[in-house]
């Protein structure tokens, strides 16, 4: 079918996704045999652009190797969507249900729920979706997963209290299952109390299917100011992707907060910059954790972390005066009219605690991916 030379680079590689743009005419599955090593992938077509897409499950710092990339049968389980009503998307691999991605409008925003993965019963809150016994309850818009501000030209789109604006999604713009990967993107609208525009939100979320120790989501939102001006205020209550842990997981039950540059606990990661920050911690006897890398791409990178010991991370990208205690400072970013602005995140969750995750690895994965050369 086609050669391909893959050089690892400086870093050694773990539950690596790599996506080469190439327009191949076969559609579907695909193996990668090199001398040493196989990998799982799959060539397909998404929003009318091609690519291979294949995950490296582990490759030494250093490395190359050439890799005959041949048909094969289904080579893991596939990942898949199934609407229901305008309620949620279901989201499968296999037979088993992932997670849910909540879109039904009588939410104040789009949020994912549960997340079950290793076994658990999951890995973030269900508190306010589901009330189960010996959970917090503080903060009922901590919503599992999901992205807020409070501050947008001057309407609170962060908690449920009274006078709340909301994130309303219109409609979903793709759909791409598939064996290494499947995405899905919508349309959003961020409105005012009264669900008047402030501006149109193109959000994009990716799931790679990384083994058995790792799910890796990729999440990608494109601001557009449709209206007017739109300014995001500088306030520590906001985060442009957020998580709220499962309560055993909460820092003051035993969990650990720790970010890029080794700084552990709330004191030490609330409101300060780190390009990668993980939360960690035992539940139901099993240590698991996780991280959310922020983009070198994004705006103020590296990020804001607002994180709390009773489970709150989220990367926040303009609270500076908050986080800093200088109200001299003014971090607030203005979007113009007819412009666009984009932030990259990933997310990492993973088995173990912050030692056996390996950040550092899969950060650089993420900002510095090996390097694909086409040989055929």
């Amino acid at each position: 079918m086609l050669k391909v030379k893959i050089t690892a680079g400086q870093h050694k590689r773990i539950a690596c996704p790599v996506i080469v743009p190439l327009d191949i005419d076969y559609k579907g599955p695909v193996k990668l045999k090199g001398k040493n090593v196989e990998f799982n992938g799959e060539a397909k077509t998404a929003g009318g652009k091609s690519a291979l897409i294949f995950m490296i499950d582990t490759l030494a710092a250093g490395s190359e190797e050439i890799f005959d990339v041949e048909k094969t049968a289904e080579n893991r389980e596939k990942i898949t969507f199934k609407e229901i009503g305008s309620e949620k998307l279901e989201i499968y691999k296999g037979k088993h249900l992932l997670t849910n991605y909540w879109c039904d409008n009588k939410f104040s925003k789009p949020f994912i729920h549960p997340i079950p993965f290793f076994g658990l019963s999951s890995v973030t809150r269900n508190f306010p979706m589901v009330n189960v016994p010996g959970e917090s309850t503080d903060h009922k818009h901590h919503r599992s997963i999901w992205t807020a501000w409070g501050d947008v030209n001057g309407i609170d789109c962060w908690s449920e209290e009274e006078g709340h604006g909301f994130i309303i999604q219109k409609y979903f713009t793709l759909f791409s299952e598939g064996y290494t990967s499947a995405n899905f993107r919508m349309l959003n609208h961020w409105t005012d109390r009264n669900r008047k525009k402030l501006l149109e939100e193109n959000r994009s979320v990716t799931i790679y299917n990384a083994g058995e120790d790792f799910c890796l989501i990729d999440f990608e939102s494109k601001y557009f100011a449709s209206e007017s001006d739109v300014v995001f205020g500088d306030t520590k209550e906001g985060g442009l992707l957020c998580v709220r842990m499962a309560t055993p997981l909460e820092g003051d039950k035993g969990g650990r907060i720790a970010n890029a540059y080794g700084a552990l606990g709330e004191e030490e990661c609330w409101g300060k910059k780190a390009p990668w920050c993980d939360y960690s911690g035992t539940m139901e006897n099993k240590k698991v954790g996780i991280t959310l890398f922020d983009s070198p791409n994004n705006p103020g990178y590296p990020v804001h972390w607002h994180a709390r010991n009773y489970g709150l991370f989220a990367a926040n990208p303009f609270g500076v005066s908050g986080f800093t205690g200088n109200r001299q400072l003014n971090g607030s970013y203005t979007l113009k009219k007819g412009n666009e602005m984009i932030f990259e995140h990933r997310m990492l969750i993973h088995k173990g605690g912050l030692e056996e995750s390996v950040p550092e690895i899969h950060f650089n994965n993420y900002i510095n991916p090996p390097k694909v050369t086409i040989l055929l």
